[in-house]
């Protein structure tokens, strides 16, 4: 028993150094290694850094990586805009300090500038309907709201305007209404008709001023627009 173990380990290493003289032998033969080229090395450095993360971008579509391109194009375009908003003040002047985003039950409306510290001016609007009168008028600081009410109907109509700054804005609802693009007094603003018996909402924008107006009624849209038309300064 014995012997055959050690005839069967004799095997055993023959077949080893027999194996191993084959793969030297096909090593020497094998032709000199080939330069990994530019692109390979440049992959291999940034998996080392990041492995993960370019696992992760090779892993999405092509559709993923070309909107990512675009993103980049887009982001690197304003910055550029950035740029010359920061140096120039003609640019800055004609960017929209007002915005908005509609969701499913108002319309919010952002606006952006520089907070004054100057008293607010006195608007008022001076076509006003017949029998309309001042009814209280309160002012907050960085804005103004006006209730007008008619003597005969008692209907009353809402005059408000604040500054075009950061933190100001409005919100309105967009339940039961249709919003048009107007203009008032040459400045772009929207208007929201509602339906029969409920009030009309007008809002536009003075940049060159730099406030926002809001008015409110149950009047016809004609004279709605009127009235905005009609707001004025007061000295």
């Amino acid at each position: 028993m014995t012997e055959s173990l050690e005839e069967l380990q004799r095997i055993r290493r023959a077949l080893l150094d027999a194996a191993a003289a084959d793969y030297h032998q096909a090593l020497a033969a094998a032709p000199a290694d080939v330069p990994p080229s530019r692109a390979y090395r440049r992959w291999r450095r940034r998996l080392l850094r990041n492995p993960q993360g370019l696992l992760r971008k090779q892993a999405r579509p092509p559709w993923a990586r070309a909107l990512r391109g675009v993103a980049c194009a887009v982001l690197a375009l304003s910055l550029t805009f950035g740029a010359v908003m920061m140096v120039s003040p003609e640019a800055r002047a004609a960017v929209s300090r007002w915005f908005f985003r509609e969701e499913d039950t108002y319309t919010a409306y952002q606006f952006h500038g520089d907070i004054s510290q100057d008293p607010m001016p006195r608007w008022v609007p001076t076509n006003l309907p017949e029998g309309y009168t001042l009814l209280h008028r309160e002012d907050f600081g960085t804005w103004v709201e006006m209730v007008y009410a008619d003597e005969h109907t008692g209907q009353t109509l809402q005059f408000c305007y604040q500054r075009l700054s950061t933190g100001g804005g409005w919100s309105l609802t967009n339940r039961n209404t249709t919003r048009t693009e107007v203009s008032v007094c040459g400045h772009p603003g929207h208007l929201y008709t509602a339906q029969e018996g409920s009030s009309h909402t007008l809002v536009w924008f003075d940049q060159e001023s730099g406030y926002s107006f809001l008015l409110s009624a149950q009047l016809p849209v004609e004279e709605l627009l009127a009235v905005g038309e009609g707001v004025t300064q007061k000295e």
